[in-house]
């Protein structure tokens, strides 16, 4: 798993991986964003992710998402991941 910010990254491991891969069944290998709540549902994230955490960690866990989604809005070449970025940002009371 990547961060969002790194999704052309992941994209381009997947399809030098592709370019390489020299098996005799075709393969299709499929990159795309979750949320916390469906990578939580997927088995990919613990469910009681930040039960255990500190106001103090919860709050720095809030700090990197927001640096997070202001690079996505800076740095995307999708549209899509912007206007998602943004659209969190607003409603994590970022943006007015």
């Amino acid at each position: 798993m990547h961060p969002i910010d790194q999704y052309d990254k992941a994209v381009s491991i997947v399809q030098s991986f592709c370019r390489r891969w020299r098996g005799d069944q075709p393969v299709t290998i499929k990159v795309f964003s979750l949320t916390l709540q469906e990578a939580q549902a997927m088995g990919y994230l613990p469910a009681n992710l930040s039960q255990k955490q500190t106001p103090a960690q919860r709050a720095e866990a809030r700090q990197f998402a927001v640096t997070n989604l202001w690079r996505i809005v800076r740095d995307s070449n999708e549209p899509k991941p912007r206007a998602e970025a943004l659209d969190l940002l607003r409603s994590m009371g970022e943006i007015q």
